[in-house]
């Protein structure tokens, strides 16, 4: 060391000192090199990643004793060693991105690879930050520092540009593990129930590498890639759900209907636990990338202005400038921070999954509306002939005297008893889903379809079989409605027999605590009113209504 001080007082007396740094720059330099050489040529099975953790020991002990040195000899040694290691890191031969590069290339998808390295690398970075703020550097050693961050980071960059194609592959390569080949509907319908665990497990896998591997600075690739995730596995959906569909439809039987039903109801359980797992996920990302943000670019979410224009410079921690020191353009900072400042001001209101959310959305709908159709399919197939039973001419065929007959003399017909019947046996159909009271994934599915004729969406358990039923009776009414209008003539006697049809099913509509339809109670007064009194009615009902009653009955 007295060696040492000698000549630095030598070179200051001659005004040469930045040529003993330089002096002094090139021999560590030269010892750093020798030893990276060293690293590599020491065993011929170590792979990249031991080649860092050696490297960048080398690097942490050389820290130690040159600041110590220099602290003695030079007026900046944080800065000369700053210098010296980023440069070395800088020139190294082979280059650390060759070396990086050559390993990541000769894998499929090198992203689970390339996490590793930079765990690595993070884990020097965090090692190096202790040391700068042990030395209690200051704002004059924000430039060395930064340069220094930056080259050590230097080798990610060119893999976070590309971070969103090699997350997607890797993403769509185990959704193929996730299959729905089942030709038994029950045994499909277990795949598609099973398939939503796996489905976030490999979506939170991906959120851990993007805040690893990015250390967040990715994430609007992530999402990117999630998207395109989520979307391929609703292909996959639908396709199970189509041969799902095509075997119920095969089936024509009513307890067919009824086991199709609950099975479409299990779907749409599904449907509702896509729908929670997606809004959980979706706050862990926005919680996730809030905390990574920390370490980003302070920024106004207010004027992000101010990010554009400090982009590049050296002002401030870089380690906690992580976006600068990963991404390469100023646009991918605008995007990353777009998403943090929607974060930030909205909290749990924001969707960062909107087109995986709005697929889901979709999805339950149609699955809605497949579970309707099953059932009420029975109700259109009791409904399809009813314009032509040859019940509505019968009485001409007795002449005068049955036009005499009461009406407590008539019984409901077969088609309308069987539609009682089947209504009736609605509620305990649905009831084995509606046992507990907590069941968030059937209220998620109905609080995102609403179903056919009913003006809302569910809000808890027994509010779902309300809306159900009040949907399969208003549905059920308006089709007997459109069914009654296609009957072309009705006979006094006919007429009151359609009466008797239609108070049944008031009936069965009263047990159930329903009530019947406008348009239906319109039906039942305008067959009911005697033909002096039927066009008083006529500015108090339904025009269209007015008509074809008028015109079945013979009053025009």
């Amino acid at each position: 060391m007295d060696g040492a001080l000698m000549y630095v007082k030598i070179f200051k007396d001659i005004d040469c000192l930045p040529s003993l740094q330089k002096y002094y720059h090139k021999c560590i330099k030269n010892q750093l090199q020798e030893q990276w050489q060293s690293i590599r040529d020491a065993d011929p099975d170590e792979t990249v990643a031991d080649w860092l953790n050696n490297l960048y020991d080398v690097f942490v002990s050389t820290w130690h004793i040159q600041v110590k040195w220099c602290n003695q000899v030079f007026n900046e040694p944080l800065t000369v060693v700053c210098n010296l290691l980023q440069d070395t890191l800088a020139t190294l031969e082979p280059s650390l991105q060759y070396c990086i590069d050559s390993a990541a290339s000769s894998r499929p998808n090198p992203l689970t690879y390339l996490q590793e390295l930079k765990e690595i690398t993070d884990r020097y970075a965090k090692s190096l930050e202790g040391l700068v703020e042990a030395y209690g550097a200051d704002q004059s050693h924000h430039t060395c520092v930064h340069q220094l961050v930056q080259t050590i980071y230097a080798p990610y960059k060119k893999y976070m540009l590309q971070y969103d194609l090699y997350e997607e592959g890797l993403l769509l390569k185990q959704l193929e593990s996730i299959r729905f080949d089942r030709e038994e509907v029950l045994d499909c319908i277990r795949q598609i129930s099973d398939s939503v665990p796996k489905l976030f497990s490999y979506a939170k896998e991906a959120s851990e590498r993007c805040f690893t591997f990015t250390s967040g600075c990715g994430f609007p690739g992530l999402i990117k890639a999630l998207e395109k995730y989520f979307l391929a596995y609703k292909r996959e959906f639908n396709k199970a759900l189509k041969k799902v569909k095509a075997q119920h439809w095969s089936k024509d039987a009513e307890e067919d209907k009824w086991l199709s039903f609950q099975q479409a109801l299990r779907i749409i359980q599904v449907c509702g636990d896509l729908l929670v797992q997606i809004e959980v996920f979706n706050s862990t990302l926005c919680e996730n990338l809030l905390v990574a943000a920390n370490r980003f670019t302070p920024v106004s979410a207010e004027v992000p202005v101010e990010l554009e224009q400090s982009f590049g410079r050296n002002s401030g921690s870089p380690f906690h400038m992580l976006d600068k020191m990963l991404l390469e353009k100023w646009e991918s900072c605008q995007v990353l921070f777009d998403f943090v400042i929607r974060c930030r001001k909205y909290k749990g209101d924001v969707c960062v999954l909107e087109e995986a959310r709005s697929d889901m959305q979709l999805l339950c709908e149609d699955v809605h509306r497949f579970a309707f159709n099953i059932v009420f399919s029975q109700i259109e197939k009791y409904l399809r002939d009813l314009h032509c039973l040859e019940s509505w001419q019968a009485d001409r065929v007795g002449g005068a005297l049955t036009l005499d007959l009461p009406s407590f003399g008539l019984a409901p017909q077969e088609y309308i008893t069987k539609i009682g019947q089947y209504l009736m046996t609605f509620p305990q159909h649905i009831e084995p889903f509606l046992v507990e009271d907590d069941n968030p994934a059937l209220l998620k599915a109905m609080k995102y379809a609403r179903l056919p004729h009913t003006e809302e969406k569910g809000g808890h358990m027994s509010h779902i079989a309300d809306l159900w039923l009040e949907s399969f009776a208003t549905a059920t009414q308006y089709h007997y409605v459109e069914a009654i209008l296609k009957i072309s003539e009705l006979t006094p006697h006919s007429a009151k027999q359609l009466i008797i049809d239609i108070e049944y099913l008031m009936n069965v509509f009263d047990d159930l605590g329903l009530h019947p339809t406008e348009h239906l109670r319109s039906i039942h007064t305008l067959l009911k009113t005697s033909p002096e009194q039927f066009h008083q009615l006529s500015d108090t009902e339904p025009q269209r209504l007015v008509a074809a009653v008028s015109s079945m009955r013979g009053l025009q």
